[in-house]
């Protein structure tokens, strides 16, 4: 899915990685049409964070917050590498999600998840005649979906892994399963953890995306970072960048659930079996923010 015209609605989460931030600027600075941003119980650093990329790049992205603001201490808050961003900048106004889904009609129709999956279950659940496209980071797929040859050496053998974002609310994410009203691509484990930008793919193009990621190598003993969101991100705009085949997922009910895919061509969830490297490489390497 590619078309330009349909207004994003993100979901992302602030701390400790500087995954999702990384994802938020791309999306930014490439005048993606976001139309809201929500965050599931952010800090106050969070909100700041999330204040600074809006103002930098003057997008008007509606604010939603989902649950309550929160205090977190300095190992669960934002990374130590954007703590600068954030020194001078304002709390952003924000409306609860409750209220927004009750006095509001937002022209999204595309969802990006990169965090738990209660967010896009409210919204789902507050419209049953409108559809939605979601692009949901997390799920997994073994070798009897993907094929032996897709799967990565840290899965070889399992048909079934726990995934953070669909457990962190499980409630949730079964709801979304259950759901008619969205078309699902989930961004398996087995694809996700092989999206690698190496600190030699950084070139000399100025931009915020860039700037951000190489001061987080500098402040690091790492001179690589698997870019998890921002592979799931880029899929809505690429579709030479990931395949994908029709599933059912479950899980377990272990107290750390296992989730696994199960071919079905009559599902409207769809899960990740390969991902073209070149194509992620290259959209790394050849970044340069929109004018």
């Amino acid at each position: 899915m590619n078309d330009k015209n349909n207004i994003i609605w993100m979901d992302v989460e602030l701390i400790e990685d500087v995954d999702d931030y990384l994802t938020l600027i791309y999306a930014l600075e490439q005048n993606k049409n976001v139309g809201v941003i929500s965050i599931h119980n952010p800090s106050i650093n969070e909100l700041k964070l999330l204040n600074y990329a809006l103002s930098t790049f003057k997008s008007d992205a509606r604010i939603v917050v989902a649950g309550d603001v929160s205090v977190y201490d300095a190992l669960k808050d934002i990374h130590s590498s954007l703590l600068a961003n954030i020194e001078s900048v304002e709390m952003p106004s924000f409306t609860f999600i409750d209220e927004f889904l009750k006095s509001e009609k937002t022209d999204c129709t595309v969802f990006f998840c990169g965090g738990s999956l209660y967010t896009l279950n409210q919204v789902l659940k507050s419209d049953l005649s409108k559809n939605w496209i979601a692009y949901i980071q997390g799920g997994y797929a073994g070798a009897s979906v993907v094929g032996a040859d897709n799967v990565l050496k840290k899965f070889k053998g399992r048909e079934e892994v726990p995934t953070w974002n669909l457990n962190l609310d499980i409630e949730s994410s079964d709801s979304v399963m259950d759901s008619d009203n969205v078309t699902c691509h989930f961004i398996s484990k087995n694809v996700c953890h092989n999206a690698w930008v190496n600190l030699s793919d950084i070139n000399s193009v100025e931009s915020e995306f860039k700037t951000t990621l190489l001061n987080y190598f500098n402040r690091g003993k790492w001179n690589r970072k698997c870019m998890h969101d921002l592979l799931a991100f880029m899929s809505i705009y690429h579709d030479d960048l990931l395949s994908f085949k029709p599933v059912s997922l479950s899980h377990t009910l272990d107290e750390r659930p296992k989730w696994k895919s199960t071919l079905d061509a009559n599902s409207n969830k769809c899960i990740s079996v390969s991902m073209n490297n070149a194509v992620f490489t290259e959209k790394i390497n050849s970044y340069a923010p929109v004018k």
